[in-house]
């Protein structure tokens, strides 16, 4: 048995990881197919999204909006993230689409003025992404730009 607080810290740590490591590596079959048939359908939304922006770019052509979306690199839990970028009338504008693994997609502010340290929750709408379409996305978006 250890005997400082600084072994039994980092033992403690390590075991939380083996067992974190482990919940990763045994999903169940049904865990897997709902894992890939959402990260197909972010795949076909990608697309939808950049769309989307595209369109909202011409409607919105007066309030010189540019928006650009790339598909990240998920990290942690997520499955899958979206970034949209840009400016409205001369504001920046960074969001994040998160989707968690029970596919419901969270929305993120981020200030692109104070660093990555200043995310905050965008919208308390949920959304799925296996039944997000065009419309709901499109709406997602103008309420994350506070566009009414």
């Amino acid at each position: 048995m250890p005997d400082s607080r600084d072994e039994r810290t980092k033992s403690f740590a390590e075991k939380q990881h083996r067992e974190v490591a482990a919940g990763e590596v045994l999903q169940t079959p049904a865990q897997d197919e709902l894992s890939h048939r959402i990260r197909q359908k972010w795949a076909v939304d990608t697309h939808v999204i950049a769309a989307v922006l595209a369109e909202l770019e011409q409607q919105l052509s007066l309030a010189s909006l540019r928006l650009a979306f790339r598909d990240e690199r998920p990290q942690g839990a997520a499955l899958a993230v979206g970034r949209i970028t840009g400016s409205l009338a001369g504001m920046p504008i960074d969001l994040l689409l998160i989707v968690h693994p029970d596919g419901e997609i969270y929305p993120l502010r981020r200030d692109p003025n104070a660093g990555d340290d200043q995310i905050q929750s965008a919208s308390s709408s949920k959304m799925s992404v296996l039944t997000a379409d065009k419309d709901q996305y499109e709406t997602l978006i103008l309420d994350l730009m506070g566009v009414e």
